[in-house]
């Protein structure tokens, strides 16, 4: 309130200012003071005239001394004749009348002092008006002075309604504070308020979707825990059986058994640990490192890695893609969807069968297709499946539920998406992950 007063003050005290020094080059003012005097001088006695002049003089500087707080000079007058014989001039007045062509002059200087002139003439009479001009700085005080009264004035009348419309404005954002602070802190259920101000509802909307969305992240936390710890514990109870096998007895035979089934947990359960590892750091944070990368000769150097598992079963590992295709991308995030998409395919297709990875370029989009001819999966089972622990109910092949997934998250942070799609010669499936191949700014870099 304060600032907005000093505000309104300085812009009033401009616009005063303004027709200050407008109104002084006019000489406007004194023009209206001597044509008032001159209208009384319809006469041509002489007496009279110089005692009309005196009253005037008179009530003119006391009307002056009472307005201006400040030490000024008197005003001065002058009654000459026509011919330029002067008849009276006031106290202060020093040298002849004053003549034609210094009444054409907007100032005159005289006895020290700078003054706004102004004159006028009747058949008989030239009067002369002298006023003792102002600086910039007194005018600036005055008017300063002035305002400073009113705005003084104007400041109590204000505040107080505004206060009032305030403290009852804010009387809800209270009421929200105090409804929030009373909640248990595992409450996440919607406010009930009643806010009768439209500019408020908003807030209250937005705070319910945020206790929604705390509401649904700490239900699909619990359940991904829940999850994670229902298929860790299967591994686990398997080590621990094999484990008290292996040092509980002596035959050859049944410790090499357990051994082997042994490792299998073990390698289960690691497996297992670096798919949530992966997906709680997708989830959590956004890319961070897009580099440029030739996509055709990294998804190669990809697929050679998987080529001896491959041969083993007999997989034909192929890939389909132009020459070269550069792409700004972070190949963690590019490493979990390749490698997830491919070790899927090849875990779940039949021996001898194919896998064929499809790279190109769409629309100012890089599209990566990884596809089989394996059982493939029904529509009915396609969206589940990309969610968290989710396996095909006929599956014989041993997993965690995760790689779908993982890919579909990281798919995410490249800014695409990854979709099912029908898989070789119109057998098994196929994922298709789509995504902008100038990505856009990233907006937590930029904050």
């Amino acid at each position: 309130m304060l600032a907005a007063f000093t505000l309104v003050w300085v812009a009033l005290v401009v616009v005063d200012f303004w027709d200050f020094k407008r109104i002084s080059e006019s000489r406007k003012a004194q023009r209206l003071a001597v044509s008032a005097l001159v209208a009384s001088l319809d006469f041509a006695d002489e007496t009279r005239a110089v005692q009309v002049v005196q009253a005037t003089e008179t009530q003119y500087s006391l009307l002056r001394r009472e307005s201006l707080p400040l030490p000024r000079d008197e005003l001065l007058f002058q009654l000459a004749r026509l011919d330029g014989s002067l008849v009276y001039a006031s106290k202060g007045f020093s040298g002849a009348a004053l003549s034609i062509a210094d009444s054409e002059r907007p100032s005159w200087t005289g006895n020290g002092q700078t003054y706004w002139m102004a004159t006028l003439s009747t058949p008989q009479w030239r009067v002369t008006l002298l006023e003792p001009s102002l600086s910039d700085a007194e005018a600036m005080y005055l008017i300063s002075r002035n305002l400073v009264q009113s705005m003084l004035i104007a400041f109590p009348l204000v505040l107080l309604p505004l206060w009032l419309a305030v403290r009852r404005g804010l009387r809800p954002l209270r009421e929200l504070v105090t409804r929030v602070g009373e909640r248990a802190p595992t409450d996440f259920s919607p406010l009930a308020l009643d806010l009768r101000y439209a500019e408020l509802r908003p807030l209250e909307a937005a705070f319910n979707d945020l206790l929604a969305q705390a509401r649904n992240s700490i239900h699909s936390e619990r359940g991904f825990v829940q999850d994670a710890a229902h298929e860790l514990r299967t591994p686990l109870a398997v080590m621990a059986a094999q484990a008290h096998l292996l040092v509980s007895t002596t035959d050859p035979a049944l410790q090499k058994v357990a051994r082997a089934e042994l490792e299998r947990a073990i390698q289960r359960a690691s497996h297992l640990v670096h798919q949530l590892l992966t997906l709680a750091r997708l989830e959590s944070q956004p890319p961070q490192n897009r580099q440029p990368l030739d996509l055709v000769e990294w998804s190669q150097a990809q697929l050679a890695r998987a080529q001896p598992a491959a041969l083993m079963r007999g997989i034909d590992l192929g890939m389909v893609s132009p020459e070269t295709l550069v792409v700004r991308v972070d190949t963690q995030l590019l490493q979990s969807v390749l490698e997830n998409l491919v070790n899927n395919a090849m875990a779940y297709v039949h021996e001898g069968g194919r896998v064929t990875l499809t790279l190109s370029e769409e629309g100012g989009d890089v599209v990566l297709l990884v596809a089989d001819d394996g059982p493939g999966i029904s529509l009915t089972e396609r969206a589940r499946l990309m969610q968290r622990f989710q396996r095909g109910r006929e599956v014989q092949v041993s997993g965690s539920g995760l790689g779908l997934a993982i890919a579909a998250q990281a798919a995410s942070q490249l800014g695409g998406s990854l979709q099912m799609v029908d898989g070789l010669d119109g057998k098994g499936i196929g994922f298709w992950v789509r995504w902008p191949l100038q990505p856009k700014p990233d907006l937590h870099q930029i904050c």
